[in-house]
């Protein structure tokens, strides 16, 4: 009797010590979108919801396009960070917030194309990622 009942202490002791070790893990989701730019002679849009578009920019012209941000039913730290080639040429004012259980955030994202950048396609990553705060 003795020893089942040092097993059930034992057992209850390692379950409290899991539970302790998760809730004190931060969870980072990380959310990936491709940023395209076409460098041209004329000014084209693109409406695509699915990347980060800016259609067609003359050399030493600029873009902008609003992303949303909305979040769920936990406090998060947003960080936001932008990769590839063209990472110089984006401007995003705000890389660093937080966002409260159903609170939305609008972000600007500009982009200022070189005056001497090459006329073809360009891309990049918007990587959006957030931690339990």
């Amino acid at each position: 009797m003795k020893e089942e009942v040092n097993y059930i202490i034992i057992g209850f002791l390692t379950l409290a010590l899991i539970i302790i070790f998760y809730l004190g893990i931060s969870q980072t989701e990380t959310i990936s979108f491709k940023i395209i730019v076409k460098v041209g002679d004329y000014v084209g849009f693109n409406v695509d919801n699915t990347t980060v578009n800016f259609g067609t920019i003359k050399p030493g012209g600029e873009g902008l396009r609003n992303i949303t941000i909305t979040n769920g039913k936990a406090v998060k730290e947003v960080i936001i960070k932008v990769e590839g080639p063209i990472k110089d040429w984006i401007n995003i004012d705000e890389k660093q917030f937080i966002l409260n259980p159903d609170e939305s955030k609008m972000l600007p994202i500009k982009i200022k194309i070189p005056d001497n950048a090459e006329k073809k396609e360009y891309t990049g990553e918007l990587k959006i990622i957030l931690r339990s705060a």
